[in-house]
């Protein structure tokens, strides 16, 4: 970073900041993170002091340490629960500052044009929940404002910040489950042509590869299982397919019921397993055999680095959690009969 108005070349210390102001080191994080339990004149103290400093506070700070800043966040389809759930996340933390949701519809220029609109509500920051995005609109919407992209398979794009889940560890654990089950033969069911499905099916391939001499099948579209039941019926029949990993799980369900349609039973007759651990997932008979991921620390984290962007920071972070396979009713051992 460029150096400071008293030549300093790093962000000066909490601890230089307090003393500047005359405050405690606590009350001057309190300020600094806009909590309450400030009085106004060592809020404008704190503030006045970080910025003689050479701390760089943002008018959006400004505005968010007062309480009254909005988040803007854009979903590729709020009809996906994973979406909602990370909403939630964002809610849970963003407190005393309102959240502007926009639903992407599936759609790239709708996506698109709902950026250049949270430019005209002039929001802090945005979080983006969606791979679908190419990376030239989301770095040019970072250079406007803070940006954090949300998913399990995003490219980090300079200029933002990325939480991510490790898809390799979900898949991988998935997998092993799945072969120590006695499953030989694992199929892999996307959704649709995007990263998010191109790179979990990569890591399916990754992973399998491990355990497996060949993979079923090459990756199957939901689309196409859903106009043809049969075929997933002669899968089972004449390549001995006993299991499936799906992108996410609504192609999961989904699959369930394409295999109920095909006369399949699952598990006895197919395994199905699906990725992100949703309210639906608990909900669907047999329950759903998923990966969970920490959704509701991704959307507090997400907020929480725009605010720390906003209060100065300027180098990128990405963040990786760690999901974990959750065993349910339709995964279960291959049967012997």
């Amino acid at each position: 970073m460029p150096p400071t108005p008293e030549g300093r070349s790093t962000p000066p210390r909490l601890a230089d900041i307090a003393a500047r102001a005359g405050v405690s080191k606590s009350l001057t994080s309190l300020a600094l993170r806009g909590e309450n339990g400030v009085s106004e004149d060592a809020r404008r103290r704190v503030l006045d002091a970080a910025r003689s400093l050479g701390r760089h506070v943002t008018p959006h700070a400004l505005r968010m340490l007062g309480g009254t800043e909005m988040i803007g966040v854009l979903v590729t389809d709020l009809r996906n629960p994973f979406h909602v759930e990370v909403v939630l996340g964002i809610e849970n933390e963003a407190d005393r500052s309102s959240v502007h949701v926009v639903n992407g519809a599936r759609d790239i220029e709708r996506m698109r044009g709902q950026l250049r609109e949270f430019d005209t509500l002039g929001v802090a920051g945005v979080v983006i929940v969606s791979s679908w995005l190419p990376g030239e609109d989301v770095a040019r919407a970072g250079s406007r404002r803070p940006v954090v992209v949300i998913g399990s398979t995003v490219n980090h794009t300079p200029g933002t910040d990325t939480v991510r889940g490790d898809m390799r560890v979900g898949i991988r654990e998935t997998v092993e489950h799945l072969v120590a089950s006695g499953h030989r033969r694992i199929g892999f069911v996307a959704e649709s042509e995007r990263s998010s499905s191109r790179v979990r099916h990569a890591a399916f391939l990754e992973q399998t590869s491990r355990f497996l001499n060949d993979t079923a099948t090459g990756a199957l579209h939901i689309d196409d299982l859903a106009a043809d039941p049969a075929h997933l019926a002669r899968l089972t029949r004449d390549r001995g397919v006993t299991a499936y990993i799906a992108a996410n799980d609504v192609t999961a369900i989904a699959l369930m019921g394409v295999a109920e349609r095909a006369g399949l039973r699952v598990p006895e007759d197919l395994a199905v397993a699906g990725y992100d651990n949703t309210t639906s997932s608990r909900l669907v008979r047999p329950a759903l055999t998923t990966v969970d991921q920490p959704w509701e620390r991704m959307g507090e984290r997400a907020f929480q680095m725009i605010r720390e962007r906003t209060l100065g920071r300027s180098a990128d972070r990405e963040e990786v959690v760690t999901p974990h396979l959750v065993p349910r009713g339709s995964t279960a051992p291959v049967s012997r009969s």
